[in-house]
């Protein structure tokens, strides 16, 4: 039986409306507008794609998520990359709320999501570092155990979108050297942001973390294989935005 590559009529009309709020709210001029702003992305299309439902298009609806499919994803990812359109979704939705919703614990999934699913708080995720690649021993970052929680150190690097952001899912090693994904506030003591300068003039920055507080999402070793069944996802929709 041959495959249906088709998109169903609903998945045409969800392209027409992105391209449509794509271009009355971040037009060509707004996206040249935002390569000399350091938060880096419209905040009126974030708003847009948050009250249509879109900013937690693939997070569970039980946390405030519209629960849609992966083919609605890159639907929806075409468009946005069509435009040109700057935005943390795939840092913050997709990404970090991926993380969350397949890696957190139940209390950590209904305390983050609703607001991350809804635009009401923006996060990024923290893995890469100088010179260490795109693997798992390329992670030097420690977490040591606190009283209340952890205390993370390290450089990162490439953190796209992190002076707009609430929190930071940041990949570090504990005392067992399994890496583990740590959430820390944008405000916590000792974390220091510098803007990192792109060919592409986009969002990114270093993060330098010195004995800086952070709490770890879900269980002890499961950070990375997380981290990779997430990214996986991630890819994909990078691909549709290259399209």
């Amino acid at each position: 039986m041959p495959l249906d590559l088709d998109l169903s009529s609903e998945q045409d009309m969800l392209a027409e409306m992105v391209a449509g709020v794509a271009e009355r709210y971040c037009p060509l001029s707004t996206v040249r507008e935002l390569e000399d702003d350091p938060t880096g992305y419209s905040t009126d299309l974030w708003a847009q794609l948050g009250e249509l439902g879109l900013i937690g298009l693939l997070l569970p609806e039980e946390h405030g998520g519209s629960g849609m499919s992966m083919v609605d994803a890159v639907v929806v990812y075409r468009e946005l990359g069509r435009a040109l359109v700057p935005s943390p979704h795939l840092v913050s939705s997709v990404l970090a709320g991926g993380l969350i919703a397949r890696g957190g614990t139940d209390e950590q999934r209904s305390t983050w999501l609703p607001s991350l699913a809804s635009g009401e708080s923006v996060w990024t995720v923290a893995v890469h570092e100088p010179g260490g690649g795109f693997t798992e021993g390329g992670i030097t970052a420690r977490a040591t155990a606190t009283d209340d929680g952890f205390s993370l150190s390290g450089t990162k690097r490439h953190v796209c979108f992190a002076s707009a952001a609430e929190h930071l899912l940041v990949a570090a090693r504990g005392a067992d050297d399994r890496v583990d994904l740590f959430v820390v506030d944008a405000g916590a003591d000792r974390l220091t942001l510098t803007q990192q300068m792109t060919i592409a003039s986009d969002t990114q920055y270093q993060v330098d973390l010195d004995n800086t507080p952070a709490v770890r999402l879900g269980d002890a070793g499961t950070g990375w294989a997380n981290w990779n069944r997430t990214l996986t996802q991630a890819v994909i929709l990078l691909a549709a935005q290259a399209v």
